[in-house]
């Protein structure tokens, strides 16, 4: 009896101290939920003049779900047919998480509030707006990130809006 007794305090404390180490080792590992994902939204349609239209993204985000994180790529917007009289682009990046503290170049618009940037273009009697950026970054506890690109296309008097998005 005292054996057995013996042997499954020395199983208990085993498993406890074995538990409490794994436990240690996740919450102090600065790369234990680093994670590296790629994002893409694509959106297509055929204007009333008969236009095809476009915008897409693609970003590489690298994330450590307890300290930070950093987003790097481009978004576009094209016109197969004729020159638009103006291409608006905007890529929206929005971080989710506890104590957000965002980065950006100074290019892109920082929302600290809504935890989101946002980097804005327009080009007139162009048939592309295109956007590359790199070191979008956060601080804090990151836990999600999705992204949003919006593109405005205006003939005339006409406007047409795309938009897509991806999530992490």
């Amino acid at each position: 009896m005292n054996i057995t007794f013996s042997y499954q305090r020395v199983l208990k404390n085993l498993f406890i101290s074995t538990f409490a180490l794994a436990i240690v080792m996740v919450a102090f590992s600065s790369t234990a939920f680093a994670d590296t994902r790629s994002l893409h939204g694509y959106y297509d349609r055929t204007t009333d003049e008969g236009n095809s239209i476009s915008t897409w993204f693609n970003s590489t985000v690298n994330m450590n779900y307890w300290q930070n994180a950093s987003v790097n790529g481009s978004s576009s917007a094209f016109a197969y047919g004729p020159y638009p009289d103006e291409i608006e682009l905007s890529t929206k990046f929005q971080f989710i998480g506890f104590t957000l503290q965002i980065a950006a170049p100074s290019v892109v618009t920082l929302n600290q509030a809504e935890e989101s940037a946002t980097y804005k273009t327009k080009v007139t009697n162009r048939r592309e707006n295109v956007q590359d950026y790199n070191n979008i970054t956060v601080t804090g506890n990151v836990t999600g990130y999705k992204q949003a690109v919006y593109a405005s296309f205006k003939y005339g008097g006409n406007f047409y809006n795309l938009s897509a998005e991806d999530s992490y």
